[in-house]
């Protein structure tokens, strides 16, 4: 929006109820939302001009003096207001005052919005009040080009969840120590929402809150059954939050047990071991036979910090190296291995000294026998091999 506004447009864009009054404390705040939303490093406004807004904002009409329009521009300059920093006009200069920072600079404000519009776990409805509220941070003038610079793949997306209510629920039970109830829900192969049945044969699940925890571009709710599954050993679950309905506090207390402690000290180390938040429960170290053409996603996927060892290149002039990695065994981590062919190799650890090399000293599998370094690498190629066979027995002849 680069074309110059009217002052009468100006007036009829502020929100809500801004400067309708003719008081001092009006003026002041309108003052200072005239200047954040209608100026930026480009773009200023001289005090005659926020006057002529201001006379026309007012419902009374009256018509504030360019001094005292200049005393409130001076107060809101000199009092430093958070994250806010108000030019003057240099002398002998007409472009007038500018509000050159605001609360998030243009280059964020671009990218928290397009993070934003690509997030899959919220509706559109509530992805264009957030993306309101964000382009509300600066001037009409940055507006159209934020949002239009950039092309987002921005698909279907679920219009049912309230991701914030089952968030905020969850917060509160954690914070009380109570359990929390919910209806978890799953997409049929009719494309439609169903409720999952709870334990007690009916559709509310009792559950004790945990962790909240994003993953992967999901939110998760880390819970504990209320009662052992009958056929399964009892276990955390890991809800995601967009499929959680009709969120509440529950009056009983939120269960506490040792492996329910262990949970909540481990999260950090544990969303780094699984993919998808699945895991078989086993920390498993394994050595990745990496490509180069590969290092870059596997990096991506397990830290930057990760350094790879023992690198060489074979017959063919490739060049390769191995990292060690702590992981969860589930067939989320085999698709992803499967996903790069051999590019990326589970590998067999070579002797001890070659798991104690280089960077790998420090790491703390360096105080795991090497017999069960062994044992994690034959778990790992077991479960592949199960995996593989399993995808490939449709086509079998």
């Amino acid at each position: 929006m680069d074309s110059v506004m009217t002052t009468e447009e100006m007036a009829e864009m502020l929100p809500g109820s801004l400067g309708m009054q003719d008081d001092a404390r009006s003026r002041l705040l309108c003052t200072l939302g005239i200047l954040m939303q209608y100026t930026d490093s480009d773009h200023g406004l001289t005090a005659a001009e926020i006057r002529d807004v201001l006379e026309s904002r007012c419902e009374s009409g009256k018509r504030p003096s360019e001094p005292s329009i200049l005393a409130d521009i001076k107060a809101l300059s000199e009092n430093g207001l958070p994250a806010i920093d108000i030019e003057r006009p240099t002398r002998g200069k007409s472009d007038g005052f500018k509000c050159t920072k605001a609360f998030l600079t243009n280059a964020q404000t671009r990218l928290l919005i397009n993070i934003v519009r690509t997030c899959k776990f919220i509706t559109l409805d509530e992805c264009r009040q957030l993306c309101e509220a964000l382009e509300s941070l600066v001037s009409v003038y940055q507006q159209d080009r934020i949002v239009g610079e950039v092309y987002v793949d921005e698909r279907p997306r679920p219009s049912e969840p309230d991701i914030f209510q089952a968030a905020d629920v969850a917060t509160q039970s954690i914070e009380l120590g109570r359990k929390m109830g919910f209806e978890y829900c799953y997409y049929g192969l009719d494309g439609k929402e169903h409720l999952l049945p709870a334990p007690d044969g009916g559709y509310e699940f009792r559950e004790t809150p945990i962790a909240l925890i994003f993953s992967n571009g999901n939110y998760y709710l880390e819970t504990w059954p209320e009662s052992p599954n009958e056929d399964l050993p009892r276990k955390h679950f890991s809800r995601r939050l967009d499929r959680i309905r009709n969120p509440r506090v529950l009056d009983a207390d939120a269960e506490r047990n040792k492996k329910i402690d262990a949970l909540k000290r481990s999260v950090p180390r544990r969303i780094s071991q699984t993919f998808d938040m699945y895991g078989d429960g086993t920390e498993r170290c394994l050595f990745l036979k990496v490509d180069a053409l590969a290092s870059n996603n596997v990096l991506a996927r397990f830290g930057y910090a990760c350094k790879f060892e023992n690198i060489a290149t074979d017959d063919a002039g490739n060049e390769y190296g191995y990292l060690l990695v702590a992981v969860q065994l589930s067939p989320t981590f085999y698709r992803w291995l499967c996903g790069f062919g051999s590019m990326v190799q589970v590998a067999r650890p070579v002797n001890e000294l070659w798991v104690r090399s280089g960077s790998w000293a420090k790491n703390p599998a360096s105080k795991r026998s090497f017999e069960s370094l062994v044992a994690d690498f034959e778990a790992a190629t077991q479960g592949y091999v199960r995996h593989l066979k399993e995808a490939l027995s449709p086509y079998e002849a």
